[in-house]
């Protein structure tokens, strides 16, 4: 299903919030959030380059860290049990050493 644009406003409007949060701490003031699907927010970042003191810390990718410390995908893993198909948390996938 797709999201209602007459929801575009309200996610601006999100978005704007989290860049003021930067502010406060000296960073760009650039604000991101993630949405699911169906329009739900599943993450929100703000820049926190600063901060942080993290080069990688733009807002658009503190979002989806956020969105990716609950949002699970499937992956087809012969070396994971006698199924092929898992379940994994997509940030523990991005912590692992790939093959």
């Amino acid at each position: 299903m797709a999201p209602d644009p007459k929801m575009y406003a309200e996610w601006l409007g999100l978005a704007l919030t989290a860049a003021r949060a930067a502010l406060a701490t000296g960073d760009v003031p650039v604000g991101a959030i993630v949405l699911s699907p169906d329009g739900t927010v599943i993450g929100t970042g703000w820049n926190a380059r600063e901060a942080d003191g993290d080069p990688t810390a733009h807002a658009e990718v503190v979002a989806l860290r956020e969105s990716g410390a609950e949002v699970y995908v499937f992956v087809n893993n012969k070396y994971e049990g006698n199924s092929p198909i898992t379940v994994r948390r997509f940030e523990d996938l991005l912590s692992q050493p790939s093959a």
